[in-house]
């Protein structure tokens, strides 16, 4: 088969061939004529021709079989690579309202999901909500509420790979 091992992006296609030696030592392909599988369909797809699509990132392996041979490759899926650029452009803890507002941009506008989270500095979260889009603004904006403490971190990540944090020091706030 070739090729032997291959990898590709959530997404995007591979095309596999396989070649059929006799016992003549002669050599034919037979790509279109083969019996082709994904060994884990969760990552990757592949049809009648050789034709692999990746689904979710990860590793599977693909057999092509014909005539009670079985050739063997290897395909890793990865995820897309991040096209979407995210900043946080605005943010404020307010102690006296146990409340942290963020506000974002996103290369890719409203197209895009963006996740506002806060963290302890142990990782742990303390909250996190979708941020709504403001298609006049052209930004996102989450007010989370519950925080009894300023945050160690916020991070805002989107759904096109993009993402952004500022760190306790640099968030605006209010003692009361």
């Amino acid at each position: 088969m070739n090729p032997t091992s291959a990898s590709i992006q959530e997404g995007s296609d591979q095309q596999f061939t396989a070649t059929g030696t006799f016992s003549d030592a002669s050599t034919e392909d037979v790509t279109s004529s083969a019996t082709w599988a994904s060994m884990n369909e969760a990552v990757a797809v592949i049809d009648a021709f050789g034709l692999a699509t990746g689904v979710l990132a990860g590793t599977s392996n693909i057999t092509a079989s014909q005539g009670g041979a079985t050739g063997t490759s290897f395909l890793e899926v990865v995820p897309p690579i991040s096209t979407d650029k995210v900043a946080i452009t605005f943010d404020f803890y307010s102690a006296k309202w146990d409340l942290l507002g963020v506000v974002a941009t996103s290369s890719s506008g409203g197209s895009v999901t963006l996740t506002a989270t806060a963290f302890e500095s142990d990782n742990v979260v303390t909250g996190s909500g979708v941020m709504a889009y403001n298609a006049e603004l052209d930004r996102h904006q989450r007010v989370i509420l519950g925080l009894a403490a300023k945050p160690f971190r916020v991070e805002v990540t989107s759904t096109g790979g993009g993402s952004d944090r500022v760190h306790r020091s640099l968030i605006a706030g209010r003692a009361r």
